[in-house]
């Protein structure tokens, strides 16, 4: 017995120091690699924009609209050039992103569309058998408007912290609600009411001895700017940048729109009666007013709001 013990005691010794090495390693549990924040599937967005900017009117074709007595080309500077002015806005949106990075926009906003036109008249007119005049006066239209513009924005977005970077692009679509237009003689005007005096030669028609100030000449009965209200489609190209505040974001937007609407005849802008223009068959016509259509060429702005993430 004490040789079997002598013989497996170092036996079991070495048995026992080597069972560290044969036995399995302990598994230890190995922190995971801090993973990118995945994708949000979809993010909403509501809240409302107030704005400003600008409008254009392009110059239109076809300005000249007919032929008096004298075989001169007549026409009217009523809008009848490159024109511009302002526009406000206010309005909401909402807005779905999904990804991260494909946003779409649908927007409810008023704008008040304002276009302002300072003219010449200066023409010459020989009325009658009498020498020829040159006539000078001066006046000042404006044509305003009040849509509903509902843009139908695609965006590309990026995600820049805590900003959010976009361009959107898509077709807009704006109802008029209200409208206005003045005309008003600044200078050069002239005014009676004897018609009948042989002395009183001031205007060559019977219908403009009124005591208004009329223009001179034969244009004296020209004496209105109306509105004819229309609806239009745009072209929008939005630039857009969302900022987190707390709990908000805040929109801010360079929008520019281009009117597809917008015809490029003059006489598809402005309404006029066709049997006021002179031609050869009745060249002693002259138009007593004109109806512009509540179009621009073109706008563009800013943009600025408050809106909620969900």
């Amino acid at each position: 017995m004490l040789r079997y013990a002598s013989l497996t005691a170092p036996a079991i010794a070495a048995l026992l120091s080597a069972s560290p090495a044969l036995a399995a390693p302990p598994t230890v549990k190995v922190p995971a690699p801090e993973m990118l924040d995945e994708a949000t599937p979809a993010r909403f967005v509501m809240g409302v924009k107030f704005g400003g900017g600008g409008a254009l009117w392009d110059e239109p074709d076809g300005t000249a609209l007919g032929t008096d007595e004298n075989g001169a080309e007549f026409s009217l500077p009523i809008f009848d050039e490159t024109r511009a002015g302002y526009t406000m806005s206010a309005g909401f949106f909402l807005e779905g992103i999904f990804y991260e990075h494909l946003g779409i926009e649908v927007g409810f906003h008023m704008v008040q569309h304002t276009l302002l036109e300072q003219i010449d008249w200066t023409y010459t007119e020989q009325i009658g058998n009498g020498p020829i005049q040159a006539f000078d006066a001066k006046s000042d239209q404006e044509l305003s408007w009040t849509a509903l513009h509902v843009p139908l924005l695609v965006k590309a977005m990026v995600d820049a912290g805590s900003t959010r970077v976009s361009l959107g692009v898509g077709p807009e679509f704006a109802f008029t609600t209200w409208s206005r237009s003045s005309f008003k003689i600044t200078d050069g005007g002239l005014a009676s009411t004897t018609p009948n005096d042989p002395n009183d030669n001031t205007f060559p028609f019977d219908g403009c001895y009124d005591g208004k100030t009329r223009l001179p000449g034969t244009r004296c009965d020209f004496s209105r700017v109306g509105v004819k209200e229309e609806d239009s489609v745009y072209l929008a190209v939005v630039f857009g940048i969302e900022i987190e505040a707390g709990d908000f974001l805040i929109p801010i937007d360079i929008h520019w729109s281009y009117n597809f609407s917008q015809p490029k005849e003059y006489l598809d802008r402005a309404v006029i009666d066709p049997n006021t223009i002179p031609n050869p068959n009745n060249p002693d016509a002259r138009p007593t007013g004109l109806d512009l259509k509540t179009r621009d060429s073109m706008y563009g702005g800013l943009r600025v709001g408050l809106a909620y993430q969900f």
